[in-house]
């Protein structure tokens, strides 16, 4: 292009550091792109980058474009063969030298220390094969339940009994386990908390952490996990599991499936996964079969006001046992069946003893509900009560005063929100470091955390939160699935979780709404919840705000200037939450990339989510940092763009962090918060 012609000086020796792959390229580990490219440029390029270390690049004749990496084939074993319109070359300086390690089937090399270590450090599990324990044999056994098919889940690694963690344990892991131990039906639940309790004290070895199974595994050595022995587990983490078995009558609480001898839980009835065979759960004309109340029994005033309650779930009818059950449930009861006045709750089974199913457990209204089914309560199907605790309700017909205070949204949420603190927020991270940089005091005064109560009083972080108005805060709906309501409450103005400080507020929850189709058609779809606390709410000050919600059509682009913050962990095997609160900036994916095969499918993300981060790994939310806010910098406020949902692993290659899109739910969120403040009173 010179009219001296310099610029193609030297350029065949620009190529000569380089060694060749043709029909190939490296994918997942792209730092720059450039068009337009001639190959020689592309060479330059990589050669003189200032930015990062250049170790390959990607060349396409056919497109002449350029993609540099700053990795390899020795550092990641992600070269993709038969790649025909592209050339590899990787800077023969910067080849990983492999002679001392161990070399993975796809070229990636690994420490020796690593292999047959239990976990997948090549990504095509070579450095897994031939082991030693895998020669010796790994088995699993169940203990602790009452029946063969259930218990906690104990692995024999090189002749050693341990457990399995319940750290990110759900049913695909369990239907793993439960072929892998002979129920080739899988299983029908999962259990956490080490609820099967049997011999297990702080010297019990955990093997097993983190377990990410697909579902379709026959084994459990075809899964991924920390390692054998790399865990952060206590005593109360033990996984445990229910195996199917044909049965020819279900147990208590269970439901037979219509044309095979299969029983499942209550709880996956009508839960948009097909747990039957024969797919009789997912009946749309059982599971599109509306709710209905009754109060039935042995009146003693032949009162059809007075009975015992029944709830009709699917097409099932059942009963409702009365622990905790009161005059505000009661009242919510005879408001939906057409009664008033004053309501009572009556316990023991005072109206006859019902029969199958118990539908619900731990009822706690509100007052303002239609029915109970959006009090709060206990999994559907799942109680520790016998029918002789079957409650029953007296509704009395007269009338009461009733007085409506219609809020609008505008009135309800503030109108300064989001605005950028005094305290400095750094724009810099560290980068490979999953907890990014360390916040100063104040800096998110919107972040807020859920914490749960322990028997001993003592509580302990479980989830972040947003904080959106004085009465409300947002988080994630599967951070609220694992307790009843009491067992929660939420924290703001807190910087360091081990130090009591005077910024910090501790309010009890009055209400929770969790999206009714969270999980729907796919994991953690509408992964989202509101909280009203309990007045007179938050004392907003300079280290308790609010951010601003979104408007409907808000773009989500990648030039957005965006940021995640949390308690969670740095995504270390072992490590646990961060005691101070940490942040990064993270950058939008385009939702073509959070989509592709080799990221996430295009089935694991639906219209409410999107993906953020990087796919060479790097900042990224992690475990502790569910239901926090993702920022973004919107007319000069911070606005609530999504919600921490859920990935793969932390920090990993091509598993960048999968968040909520708020602006997705926006009038569901309006919907619920006009609804948590115009109660009848």
């Amino acid at each position: 292009d010179c009219p001296n012609g310099s610029d193609e000086i030297n350029c065949t020796t620009s190529l000569d550091q380089y060694s060749k792959y043709p029909n190939s390229r490296l994918i997942g580990h792209d730092v720059e792109k450039l068009f337009h490219t001639p190959l020689y440029t592309c060479a330059k390029n990589c050669n003189e980058a200032k930015d990062f270390k250049c170790r390959s690049f990607s060349f396409s004749d056919k497109f002449h474009t350029c993609i540099l990496s700053d990795s390899n084939i020795g550092l990641s074993g992600s070269l993709a063969s038969n790649e025909s319109s592209w050339s590899y070359y990787e800077m023969t300086s910067r080849s990983l030298k492999c002679d001392h390690m161990f070399v993975c089937e796809n070229g990636k090399c690994i420490n020796k220390t690593s292999q047959c270590n239990g976990h997948n450090d090549c990504g095509d599990r070579s450095d897994e094969r031939n082991c030693t324990w895998e020669d010796y044999g790994i088995e699993l056994r169940l203990t602790g339940g009452g029946k063969p098919n259930e218990g906690m889940v104990e692995i024999k690694v090189l002749g050693e009994w341990g457990l399995i963690c319940d750290d990110q344990f759900d049913l695909r892991d369990a239907d793993v386990i439960c072929r892998h131990i002979g129920f080739p039906l899988g299983a029908s639940e999962q259990r956490k908390h080490s609820d099967f309790k049997t011999k297990i004290t702080n010297g019990t070895k955990y093997f097993v952490d983190d377990l990410e199974c697909r579902g379709n595994e026959t084994r459990i050595l075809e899964c991924e996990h920390n390692g054998w022995g790399i865990h952060n587990c206590g005593p109360d983490e033990a996984a445990g599991v229910v195996c199917k078995v044909k049965e020819e009558n279900c147990g208590f609480n269970y439901w037979q499936c219509e044309k095979i001898k299969e029983c499942i839980p209550l709880g996956y009835l009508c839960d948009n996964v097909e747990d039957c065979t024969d797919n009789s759960d997912e009946d749309p004309a059982r599971c599109k079969s509306p709710l209905e109340m009754r109060l039935v029994g042995h009146s003693r005033s032949d009162k059809s006001s007075e009975g015992r309650l029944e709830i009709r779930r699917f097409g099932v009818w059942g009963t409702v046992c009365d622990d905790d059950f009161g005059v505000t449930e009661a009242e919510v009861v005879c408001n939906y069946l057409g009664y008033s006045g004053p309501a009572k709750a009556l316990k023991e089974a005072a109206y006859g003893i019902g029969d199958g199913v118990i539908w619900l457990d731990q009822v706690h209204c509100a007052g303002n509900e239609t029915n109970v089914s959006e009090c709060m309560h206990e999994n559907w199907g799942q109680t520790n009560c016998r029918h002789n605790e079957d409650v029953s309700v007296s509704c009395d017909n007269q009338s009461s005063k009733k007085v409506n205070t219609e809020w609008t949204i505008n009135e309800i949420l503030p109108r300064q929100c989001g605005i950028p603190p005094e305290i400095n927020v750094s724009p810099h991270f560290m980068p490979k470091v999953v907890s990014g940089f360390e916040t100063e005091k104040g800096s998110y005064p919107w972040q807020a955390s859920i914490r749960v109560k322990s028997l001993s009083g003592r509580s302990s972080h479980w989830c972040g939160a947003v904080i959106i108005s004085q009465l409300h805060v947002l988080t994630a709906g599967h951070c609220l699935r694992d307790y009843i309501k009491s067992t929660y409450f939420i924290r703001a103005g807190d910087y360091d979780t081990e130090v009591n400080e005077d910024t910090e507020q501790d309010l009890e929850l009055e209400e929770i709404w969790i999206h009714q189709d969270i999980d729907k058609l796919t994991r953690l779809n509408n992964d989202i919840a509101l909280v009203k606390v309990k007045a007179p709410g938050f004392n907003l000050n300079k280290w308790v705000s609010v951010a601003c919600l979104p408007n409907n059509g808000v773009e989500y682009s990648p030039d957005n200037n965006c940021t995640i913050s949390g308690w969670g962990s740095n995504g270390n095997p072992g490590s646990g939450f961060a005691r101070t609160l940490h942040a990064t900036w993270l950058n939008i994916l385009p939702q073509k990339e959070c989509k592709a095969d080799y990221v996430y499918g295009d089935s694991a993300i639906t219209e409410g989510m999107f993906c953020a981060g990087s796919l060479i790994g790097g900042s990224d939310s992690c475990q502790g940092d569910s239901g926090g806010p993702f920022l973004c910098l919107d007319q000069g406020n911070y606005t609530i763009y999504g919600i921490t949902s859920w990935g793969h692993g932390c920090g990993r290659t091509n598993s960048p962090g999968v968040y909520t899109k708020v602006s997705h739910y926006i009038d569901w969120i309006h919907e619920k918060i006009l609804k948590s403040m115009n109660a009848v009173d």
